[in-house]
């Protein structure tokens, strides 16, 4: 079992919890396990519901990965069966862009 060979490096579980809660980071400590918590929605001022994009804990998942092969020039390819919410995620990732900076087609 992972557990029983690499104990040290791995997160400390709460009740309820697995290792897919989390995700390493490079903190001011050097690696550490971070806990994967979506971010609260807002309320968007016009409400169009085609439109609406709401955060989960997968579409966090889904974003921290893009970021981490986006810092690093690394290419993504989305996979999975319909209605996986793909496209959900990239449109969250996109809509975190600085528009000085960068476009989105």
């Amino acid at each position: 079992m992972l557990k029983e060979k690499v104990v040290e490096i791995l997160p400390s579980l709460k009740e309820g919890e697995t290792l897919f809660d989390y995700y390493l980071c490079m903190g001011e400590r050097g690696v550490e396990w971070k806990m994967i918590v979506s971010e609260k929605w807002k309320v968007p001022k016009e409400i169009y519901f085609s439109r609406l994009l709401m955060p989960t804990v997968d579409s966090t998942r889904a974003h921290i990965l893009i970021d981490l092969m986006n810092q690093n020039d690394q290419p993504v390819l989305f996979i999975g069966g319909s209605g996986t919410a793909k496209t959900s995620s990239v449109l969250m990732y996109a809509n975190k862009f600085d528009n000085q900076k960068m476009l989105f087609h």
